[in-house]
């Protein structure tokens, strides 16, 4: 059986054919998240318990981890395969049993694949005390945000390479929803409005854009956006 997880946006667990896996408890789901994001590597358990209890000892930390570990074979105890394989050094993920979303993020720069992606922020609403998962929380939603903003930026780029506005215009306004500061996206989205014969519309945004920049990082937008709105605007 193979197994879906959930991990951009919040998380969630379920069998092949959609029905839900109840796991409880923020480090029981995060433990499944780590294994999961290791894609099939071996996690040793020092590094686990690093991560999820840093402020236990070794001994307490260790056996809070077997307790975490029992709690995910409870979870899967009615279905046929249990995903995680487990030593007395490290744990893993079966990459044949469980299928995260963020696979999907991995080749989402192919062509066309960003079409068909709706980005969330990875564990959103997850939060657990300690510094160790914190940053680690932290690291992989910073990851994954930008993988999808690379990808939207290509997209983008290929869209309006194409001659195809409309789309391109639709992929520059996913990214600055996801990084509304993203200069390059600005331009791409004044640009393209300019080309489709809304040049009042582009101008707009140009000011828009100059005002964001101010109020949240008290600088000017860079040179070459204002040399594109002085463009259009001279063309008025």
């Amino acid at each position: 059986m193979t197994y879906r997880l959930r991990l951009l946006g919040r998380f969630e667990l379920s069998t092949a054919d959609g029905n839900e896996i109840p796991l409880s408890g923020k480090k029981n789901q995060a433990l499944l998240a780590i294994l999961a994001v290791a894609g099939g590597e071996w996690v040793p358990r020092a590094r686990l318990c690093d991560l999820l209890w840093q402020d236990r000892g070794e001994t307490q930390a260790r056996n809070s981890l077997r307790q975490s570990l029992a709690a995910l074979r409870r979870a899967f105890a009615a279905h046929e395969t249990f995903p995680v394989l487990v030593n007395d050094d490290a744990a893993a993920i079966d990459p044949n049993s469980i299928r995260p979303d963020t696979l999907r993020m991995n080749g989402a720069a192919t062509p066309d694949a960003v079409d068909d992606l709706d980005y969330a922020e990875f564990l959103d609403g997850l939060s657990i005390n300690g510094q160790a998962i914190e940053h680690w929380l932290g690291a992989q939603r910073q990851r994954y945000a930008v993988a999808f903003g690379d990808a939207l930026a290509a997209r983008m780029s290929e869209l309006e390479g194409a001659g195809d506005g409309q789309r391109a215009l639709a992929a520059a306004r996913r990214l600055l929803a996801l990084d509304p500061l993203n200069e390059n996206g600005h331009r791409a989205v004044i640009r393209l409005l300019a080309r489709l014969g809304e040049r009042s519309a582009a101008l707009k945004h140009f000011e828009a854009c100059r005002d964001l920049l101010k109020a949240e990082l008290d600088v000017e937008p860079e040179a070459a956006t204002v040399e594109l709105y002085e463009t259009l605007r001279a063309e008025g």
